[in-house]
């Protein structure tokens, strides 16, 4: 394919096969890595992935941000004041 598409092509393409293929809310697993300490605010910043489970490579990754009150939430859940580094996260997205 030698067609060359703006950013914004790029997205609606993408947003049209979720929305065509997928129902309005749906469930997502990764690994959740490279957390950020809760910036000012009480958000944070990180990457979900996954690697190929032979070569341990990442072999997709998605940026996330977490508002403060789901990071509390979360925190909480997990009986610490403060979440693990690296984690595995089943989350429920919606689209837009």
């Amino acid at each position: 394919m030698n067609e060359v598409l703006t950013l914004f092509e790029l997205n609606s393409l993408v947003h049209e096969v979720i929305e065509d293929n997928f129902d309005e809310q749906y469930w997502v697993v990764g690994e959740l890595s490279d957390v950020s300490t809760p910036a000012y605010g009480g958000h944070f910043y990180g990457e979900l992935v996954q690697k190929d489970e032979e070569s341990d490579r990442i072999v997709a990754r998605a940026r996330i941000t977490c508002w403060a009150r789901n990071y509390n939430m979360a925190s909480e859940a997990v009986g610490r004041g403060q979440l693990p580094r690296t984690i595995w996260l089943l989350a429920q997205c919606r689209r837009y």
